[in-house]
């Protein structure tokens, strides 16, 4: 599907010639995912070129070193492909970063690689960025794709598509790239939480952040539909690390150290510590009564519990499963809060530092254009 690239002429800033859109893709390891991904951003600039919303518009795929077939078929859209090398600091936000060194548009479209845009979202996206100039930043409502019958994947679904107010954080959607460069641009060296920073930054200058109330498109977090637990808590502790180098690189930020605060140190996690000394207890005593000599008798403590469980899932309607996830919440906290210090320690480099020198695999028409524009 070729996107068009227009006949008017190219508007400078400073020697870069821009076009109206770009879309910036970040992949990693996508090749079950990436041509859907791809084909869904294609299709929806083709709506706005033909609602008259748009005129030049490209795509760029920055790809953190995949090692399956994702830049292959990658190479089948015509859009330009940039690949960061190995060794670089990967992560979503060095994707994002070096993706807007490559980027031509006026706005920004991030799209994650695990992503598909519904055609209808960009153009009403489009119309009402524009209608705000202190609107920084866009998005919609989800839908969550992996359709695991499992309680982590349906908790998980429920979570993403409850969601319906202001945005905290844009990690897809539409950007004014004017606002997004006086708020200071993406840091590429956050390990994650990446969005969640540039957001906080958006706001302490003034600008909102606006979720339309219509779905956006479709996330999948699994490619074999069932969520795990190790791919759920390795995002956790992904994020969590983000929020960590965010907090030590802007101590004097009250507002973000307030809300560090509320996020990480409040009843919530009082009750799964409490929880989790609870269950530890439990474990102890269970330990006890099986080794020392008379022990039997803590054996009690373990029958007064199965009756205090069976109470609570009878009272809940819990499956055996799901009274079981309850528990998901102990290694959850420990691992938001392991993250968080060991981000806290590491403290991030400035962006400018992060490293030059990425591969250009394949260069789009449109991109082609505005360079040759730009001579």
């Amino acid at each position: 599907m070729a996107i068009s690239e227009g006949d008017s002429s190219p508007k400078s800033n400073g020697s870069r010639s821009v076009t109206d859109l770009t879309a910036i893709v970040i992949s990693r390891n996508e090749e079950v995912r990436i041509n859907d991904c791809l084909a869904s951003c294609l299709r929806s600039i083709r709506r706005a070129q033909n609602e008259g919303l748009i005129d030049k518009a490209d795509v760029v795929l920055v790809d953190s070193a995949s090692t399956d077939r994702t830049v292959e078929i990658a190479r089948r859209f015509p859009i330009s492909i940039v690949q960061l090398k190995p060794g670089w600091p990967l992560s979503a936000g060095a994707g994002r970063y070096v993706g807007l060194r490559h980027a031509h548009g006026q706005l920004i479209l991030f799209v994650d690689g695990d992503y598909c845009l519904f055609d209808d979202w960009l153009p009403s996206a489009i119309r009402t960025i524009r209608g705000d100039l202190r609107l920084a930043a866009i998005c919609g409502r989800d839908i969550e794709g992996s359709g695991g019958r499992s309680v982590l994947s349906r908790y998980q679904k429920a979570s993403l598509e409850a969601l319906r107010s202001d945005p905290e954080a844009v990690p897809v959607g539409l950007y004014r790239r004017d606002l997004l460069e006086k708020a200071g641009g993406i840091n590429p060296f956050l390990k994650g939480a990446e969005d969640r920073d540039l957001a906080r930054r958006l706001r302490n200058a003034g600008y909102s952040l606006l979720r339309l109330p219509m779905h956006m498109g479709r996330h999948e977090w699994s490619n074999v539909g069932e969520l795990d637990y190790i791919t759920y808590f390795r995002s956790v502790l992904t994020w969590s690390i983000g929020d960590g180098q965010a907090s030590r690189a802007s101590p004097r930020d009250k507002a973000l150290q307030r809300d560090t605060r509320r996020r990480y140190f409040n009843t919530r996690f009082l009750y799964n510590y409490e929880l989790a000394a609870g269950v530890s207890t439990v474990i102890l005593i269970s330990l006890l009564g099986a080794f020392l000599p008379g022990g039997e008798g803590l054996f009690v403590v373990d029958g007064i519990v199965a009756m205090l469980l069976a109470a609570v899932r009878a009272a809940r309607g819990w499956t055996l499963r799901e009274l079981g996830f309850q528990f998901h919440v102990i290694p959850y906290a420990l691992i938001r809060h392991a993250g968080f210090f060991l981000g806290y320690v590491r403290r991030p480099k400035n962006s400018r530092e992060y490293p030059r020198g990425e591969v250009v695999l394949q260069t789009s028409p449109v991109a082609m254009s505005q360079v040759r524009a730009s001579r």
